[in-house]
């Protein structure tokens, strides 16, 4: 995603300027593309994560912990970047309902563009919290194909009645674009609690066919792949990572929210001193983003993690009882 939007970013920096190498690279396409990884990956750690938590409260904490704060923190840095580098102006109203994560319900714009997938990603802790509520969690299977099966009616319904207040909100609501990334990472999670069935083949072969369905080839082979890897997971199968990519791979939220508003602006005041090099100026914002997000990963992210967790973690203060009062 980072390449992805750095490029992007690049080619609107030098706007005529021939691009060395394949046209692909600029943007990269297959970057572009890994949001269904992300949301993949989301549908099977989720799912984990749920099989470990006592109680709802448990896992709203958990996720808030884990995505407001530094949140937060990066919308506030992004701000004030866009403000006084960019030379841009965010309302109070835009800031205020970014602070949510829920901008586009409420009517704004996101303060940096990746923020959509954060909106989508938290509606999605919303649908699996009420899954697991109503204790359906081992009922994944048919859950998924009811969804996947819904996704298509709705894109028939949606053809039919395009102004249909009702058919939008259903489809905004139990985000049916993103059904078969979230449920094939949900079912190959499954897999590690229960002996897969022909149903649940089935299911994982209908969630991939919707995705070739959208027509974008390289969404639906990032798709594919991802899911061999998930259902190798899910299978026992371990791979050796070195500690480089360990680190990166906690560092990953970061870089995911420090690299697009932040390199756009970082390529265009490049493009002015370096006219001539779209590759170097493209190296440069990449090093840049990521240094960035990983200082924050290390230096603002790991420390409130601890904090939160010693919060978390601390007993509860024995009330007194005062002389002379009564119980």
């Amino acid at each position: 995603m980072v390449v992805f939007h750095t490029t992007e970013s690049v080619l609107e920096a030098f706007p005529g300027t021939p691009m060395p190498g394949p046209g692909w690279l600029w943007p990269w396409t297959p970057g572009g593309n890994g949001v269904s990884a992300f949301f993949m990956i989301s549908g099977f750690v989720i799912s984990l994560t749920l099989n470990h938590c006592r109680s709802l409260s448990d896992f709203a904490m958990a996720r808030f912990l884990r995505l407001f704060p530094i949140f937060w923190v990066a919308m506030l840095f992004t701000t004030l970047w866009r403000q006084w580098v960019g030379g841009e102006s965010i309302s109070l109203g835009a800031f205020a309902a970014n602070i949510t994560m829920l901008p586009s319900w409420l009517g704004q714009a996101y303060v940096d563009g990746v923020y959509w997938t954060l909106e989508i990603e938290l509606q999605f802790y919303l649908l699996i919290a009420l899954i697991w509520r109503c204790g359906w969690m081992r009922h994944i299977t048919p859950l998924c194909l009811g969804w996947f099966t819904l996704a298509i009616v709705l894109k028939l319904s949606q053809q039919a009645w395009p102004d249909s207040v009702g058919v939008t909100l259903l489809w905004r609501g139990l985000l049916i674009p993103f059904a078969p990334y979230f449920g094939l990472g949900m079912l190959a999670y499954r897999m590690t609690q229960q002996r897969p069935t022909r149903l649940t083949w089935a299911t994982v072969a209908l969630g991939v066919l919707l995705t070739v369905a959208t027509g974008n080839m390289v969404r639906a082979g990032v798709t594919v792949v991802m899911t061999l890897v998930l259902l190798a997971l899910s299978h026992g199968h371990r791979w050796r990572v070195p500690a480089s990519l360990v680190l990166l791979g906690e560092g990953s939220y970061c870089i995911y929210l420090f690299h697009q508003a932040y390199g756009g602006h970082i390529a265009q005041h490049l493009a002015d001193l370096l006219p001539n090099s779209p590759v170097g100026v493209s190296v440069t914002v990449v090093v840049m983003c990521i240094g960035t997000a990983m200082a924050a990963h290390l230096w603002v992210e790991r420390p409130l993690a601890r904090l939160t967790r010693r919060w978390k973690t601390r007993p509860p203060q024995a009330v007194g009882v005062g002389r002379g009062a009564s119980i």
